[in-house]
């Protein structure tokens, strides 16, 4: 029974190392933004051809929309250009149809160079641009008003690993308290 005992408090134990390592190894990395380069410039300008044969009709010449037809490109940038053509969802052939995921329709080479285009216009306007390195300079240290925060991973898993240090309390008392056997 001790010895049942032992190994459980051990495999308990090394769990609960494991998910305070993997807590600390998890927080916070992300890759940097990949570098312009020259070859971005002549993208962006097949994008513009591109763009003046398919979108421009409901997007605009400039961007900015075309009442009835479509949205403006310019706040949505070029992750959202990614997204819609890359999931079918754009080019559509009724300004009136709902975009809905479908086979993309142009090559990944084409998809680039629009995104690309759309992406040379900027993404946001310099209030949301404010706001949103705001949002970033707060989570590189954010406000931790209570419990206990390890790598600030989240309520769940930090709630998992205070039970799980909480059981192995248990077993330690139990096992002090408990009676042996003959």
């Amino acid at each position: 029974m001790r010895r049942r005992a032992r190994r459980a408090a051990f495999a308990l134990a090394v769990v609960c190392a494991g998910l305070a390592v993997w807590s600390a190894a998890a927080g916070g990395r992300q890759q940097p933004p990949p570098a312009r380069t020259p070859s971005d410039a002549a993208l962006a300008r097949r994008g513009r051809d591109l763009y003046a044969g398919t979108c421009a009709t409901c997007h605009g010449e400039n961007l900015r929309g075309v009442p009835g037809r479509g949205p403006a490109l310019l706040r949505g940038g070029a992750a959202a250009a990614d997204f819609y053509l890359s999931t079918g969802r754009m080019p559509i052939a009724d300004p009136t149809d709902e975009p809905s995921r479908a086979e993309p329709q142009m090559s990944g080479a084409d998809i680039a160079a629009l995104v690309a285009y759309v992406g040379s216009f900027g993404d946001l306007p310099q209030r949301d641009l404010d706001d949103v390195a705001a949002y970033v300079r707060y989570t590189a240290h954010p406000d931790d008003r209570g419990g206990w925060g390890i790598g600030n991973i989240g309520p769940v898993p930090e709630g998992m690993v205070t039970w799980l240090l909480a059981a192995v309390a248990l077993l330690g008392i139990v096992r002090a308290l408990g009676e042996r056997a003959p």
